[in-house]
């Protein structure tokens, strides 16, 4: 059978065709093969790349980074902490070549500050070594008594102390008291239990603020390991209120409804507190009389 070429072709390639038209080889088996043969190019090509980019890793790892000094430290995500705080914890050794850095013992040392949550350094290839770091948020403060005076100290939504003295009482932060601290020491722990309490606190500071300012003081009430109360304090009212051991932005929307509704219709003088506790609000005059006030 004749072949008819759709355009000029050399001799070697009609021959080559035509021995694969009476071998039975299909234009499209061709076609495979010859996309078969495209693939295992880019593959070799692939696989150079990357071992020459390995071997450029390691000659440079060897050869070239020691001699590279850390020229500048680039801090992110400090707030609470200064960069030169920052910089002060990782007390490079200047004469230190870039190769001879430990990037997770850095972080490990940043980590240990108590106001640092988490810490990821890296290093680029011109001695600058980048360092981001997230810092712990207080929600609350609380007032450790040394047995002279009461300390400020710091609480984040983990429980943990991070903070204390005199800066901690500038940060607009509401007052949990009624833990009865035994001693105090920075990164120490609340107990487990208080935790949904702090993330609730943690949700009105960061999303609701106007909420959050209006407490002046949560107060831990019979508490033990497995329970308690939470009597609130709010600025504008000189009474407390007692709820379970969790507040949202709802319950203190409610809250405050029902106490501008009662404030026309008792005297809040006599009102020691009002336990929203239950579906009836019952309330304890100073006198240490209870009463109930259906809702």
């Amino acid at each position: 059978m004749d072949i008819v070429y759709s355009k000029p072709i050399s001799e070697d390639k009609k021959f080559y065709l035509a021995n694969r038209r009476k071998k039975g080889v299909s234009d499209k088996s061709y076609r495979n093969e010859k996309r078969d043969g495209f693939i295992k190019i880019f593959l070799y090509f692939i696989i150079i790349f990357f071992s020459l980019l390995i071997l450029f890793k390691v000659s440079f790892e060897f050869f070239i980074a020691d001699k590279i000094s850390i020229k500048n430290i680039e801090v992110s995500g400090s707030n609470l902490l200064s960069e030169n705080d920052i910089i002060s914890m990782i007390a490079l050794d200047g004469g230190k070549g870039l190769s001879s850095i430990d990037l997770s013992d850095i972080e490990n040392v940043l980590e240990s500050e108590p106001l640092i949550k988490d810490a990821n350094v890296s290093k680029s290839l011109f001695g600058t070594l980048y360092v981001s770091i997230v810092e712990r948020e207080p929600v609350c403060l609380t007032l450790f008594n040394n047995g002279v005076y009461s300390v400020p100290v710091a609480i984040d939504e983990d429980g943990h102390f991070i903070q204390i003295g005199r800066n901690v009482v500038n940060q607009n932060l509401l007052v949990l008291s009624g833990l009865n601290l035994n001693r105090l020491s920075l990164n120490s722990r609340l107990t487990d239990s208080l935790m949904p309490l702090l993330s609730d606190l943690y949700i009105l500071k960061n999303d609701y603020f106007d909420y959050y300012y209006l407490l002046s003081e949560i107060r831990i009430d019979a508490y033990t390991n497995e329970s308690f109360d939470v009597l609130l304090y709010l600025k504008d009212y000189k009474v407390a209120v007692r709820v379970l051991n969790r507040i949202s932005k709802n319950d203190l929307q409610y809250i405050l409804v029902v106490l501008n509704t009662l404030k026309d219709k008792i005297d809040f003088n006599y009102i020691k507190e009002f336990d929203f506790r239950s579906d009836n609000i019952i309330f304890t005059t100073r006198a240490g009389e209870v009463e109930k006030y259906e809702r």
